[in-house]
């Protein structure tokens, strides 16, 4: 059965989540502003959902419309949605209204969420006949609009998939997982060389890795996935099949024993202590514990200045960090960084020998983030 997917990101993070898309799909997908499309079987879809770290939702796509009081006047894709909902089950609507990370103005600008999710609820229970259950339904019916155009879809997970089980000890410093991630997945480490995060503080970035390389879902202790209840998947169990796992070396180095206790924590709910190696390491140290030119990717998200640490003291640390960087890295290497103030990483990452390659600016609910790749200057 061939269907439309939605798949909603992190503004910011799409092209990290069309690379990871294409390590599970072979279809090329329409990279759009946090929303891209892609036309697959509705195997794939589910595959996606269940296994991408990178995203928000992945929907099966009902309809786009430009405007919503457009939504009542539209013939109602009932083949569709028959294939994919009993007549007995139940739904609820949710939706998500995107102001941020594209041009002002279009269907987005005056919509509210409420008014949205009501426009949605209502349309699709009146045209399907089928029932709202606000507590544990069956499946989640979701309208996403943006800039661009409003679309509804059907969700085949049921749930955010931007939320980790693992996430149980975090810090005021803690990187939503989606971009952690993200920021992995534009390292090009994701399958292969050593990959070293010196500032792990809760582990995010390095139990994402490890989850990427493992093959292992997120949501591999779950239960209850909405694609389960579909029709039309019926008996179909693929999309659990295990992934050959990639053992190559992950570390995590903190300075602090309240950071490593969550690292390892983290790391253990998540089912990948094993492919971490999390230590207790001063930065000044990191060049002794780390084998020279043995390190294939550094993804962090490095100290900046703030209320408990002032910018004299962290040019110094950032300056000890891209001079051990340049020790450790091997011949291709790629630094990674996660920061509110990318304006800081200059001057430190220039004197060491470093220039910047790419910036992609993210959004972490409404802090505004950029991910920085820095390579050795030729």
């Amino acid at each position: 059965m061939q269907i439309t997917a939605l798949i909603i990101t992190d503004a910011g993070c799409e092209q990290a989540c069309a690379l990871e898309m294409a390590r599970w799909v072979k279809a090329v997908p329409h990279v759009g502003n946090q929303i891209i499309e892609l036309e697959c079987s509705i195997e794939d879809a589910c595959v996606l959902g269940y296994r991408l770290q990178t995203a928000r939702r992945v929907l099966v796509k009902l309809l786009k419309i430009e405007r919503i009081e457009m939504l009542m006047s539209l013939s109602f894709p009932e083949s569709l949605v028959n294939q994919l909902i009993g007549p007995d089950h139940t739904f609820k609507a949710e939706v998500d209204v995107l102001r941020l990370g594209g041009p002002a103005g279009g269907p987005a600008a005056k919509l509210t969420a409420q008014e949205f999710v009501e426009e949605v609820g209502g349309w699709f229970h009146t045209a399907s006949k089928r029932k709202v259950a606000l507590n544990r339904p069956d499946h989640v019916v979701y309208g996403v609009a943006t800039a661009q155009g409003i679309w509804v879809g059907i969700d085949v997970m049921g749930r955010s998939l931007s939320r980790r089980e693992y996430r149980v000890m975090l810090s005021r410093r803690s990187l939503k997982a989606t971009i952690a991630a993200s920021a992995v997945m534009l390292s090009g480490a994701s399958e292969k060389g050593t990959l070293l995060d010196p500032f792990a503080d809760d582990g995010s970035i390095v139990v994402e890795a490890a989850l990427l390389r493992s093959g292992m879902s997120p949501w591999q202790h779950s239960k209850g996935f909405s694609f389960q209840k579909f029709p039309v998947l019926a008996g179909w169990d693929a999309w659990a099949k295990p992934c050959k796992p990639i053992q190559q070396p992950i570390i995590a180095y903190t300075d602090s024993l309240q950071e490593l206790k969550a690292i390892r924590t983290n790391a253990k709910i998540a089912g990948v202590e094993k492919e971490i190696h999390a230590t207790k390491v001063s930065l000044d140290w990191v060049d002794i514990k780390t084998d020279t030119r043995s390190v294939r990717a550094i993804v962090t998200s490095p100290l900046q200045s703030g209320k408990s640490i002032d910018a004299k003291r962290v040019v110094k640390v950032l300056d000890r960090f891209f001079e051990q960087a340049l020790f450790v890295l091997g011949k291709d290497g790629v630094i990674v960084c996660v920061t509110e103030k990318p304006e800081e990483l200059l001057g430190p990452a220039q004197r060491a020998g470093f220039s910047v390659f790419s910036q992609q600016q993210v959004l972490m609910g409404l802090r505004r983030m950029t991910i920085v790749q820095f390579l050795k200057k030729k």
